[in-house]
């Protein structure tokens, strides 16, 4: 072992997002869907099985209105994802010096040398804290959005409610049990990268989730006959 193993104590070390071997990072990443979806996903279940839809589209158009269903469920849900964690960054930086990171062993943070974004961390560790957080809100923002898809065939809010978090813990077990953790929104959202995951899934399961959510809605839901 290295004479001195650990990082030096600092906001990059002490941050929520950044603690890998911590029970609440770790909770807070597997939960944020539920979470996210209580303040507004919903809403759209709820308005459909008391009636209230129906007042609504007799005075507006059918897709304007749930597009702004879409757009609020998304925003909700970023910011339950987002606001917490730039809190807890605000916080730490005021009780915890900010000391430059730098390579550490294998199992600390982002800084470890098997992390592929490992360089871009140690040069620029604020920056890459405020990229996932990001990259995070998006993706937690984006899964919300299948409890609209699921008001469609089931109006229940319970259902609706959890069926974002059902469907991100059912890739999270899935990927896990296939090996498959490069494809896995858990670990692609997790600035640690203790399993680094692929380059190109940043980009493509966001737009993925978009397209699954938003054309159903916009075309199952924009008939008359449905809602």
């Amino acid at each position: 072992m290295p004479k001195d193993p650990y990082p030096p104590l600092s906001l990059y070390t002490e941050y929520i997002g950044l603690r890998a071997t911590s029970l609440g990072q770790t909770l807070i990443f597997l939960l944020a869907p539920l979470f996210a979806s209580l303040p507004h996903a919903d809403s759209l279940a709820g308005d459909l099985a008391d009636g209230y839809a129906k007042n609504i589209l007799t005075r507006g158009h059918r897709r304007k209105w749930l597009a702004a269903k879409y757009l609020a469920v998304f925003a909700s849900g970023m910011a339950v994802f987002v606001i917490p964690f730039l809190v807890n960054l605000i916080v730490t930086s005021m009780f915890v010096p900010t000391v430059s990171p730098a390579v550490a062993p294998e199992h600390f943070s982002a800084s470890r040398n098997t992390n592929p974004n490992a360089a871009f961390f140690i040069s620029h560790p604020m920056i890459y804290i405020i990229i996932y957080i990001a990259l995070g809100g998006v993706m937690i923002g984006l899964f919300c959005e299948v409890a609209l898809a699921v008001s469609l065939a089931v109006h229940s809010r319970f259902t609706a409610l959890l069926s974002p978090f059902i469907l991100y813990m059912l890739s999270y077990v899935t990927c896990n049990l296939l090996g498959s953790f490069r494809l896995d929104p858990y670990h692609i959202i997790d600035p640690t990268q203790l399993t680094p995951t692929n380059p190109v899934m940043p980009i493509i399961l966001p737009l993925a989730l978009f397209l699954i959510t938003f054309l159903p809605l916009m075309i199952i839901g924009g008939r008359r006959d449905v809602l």
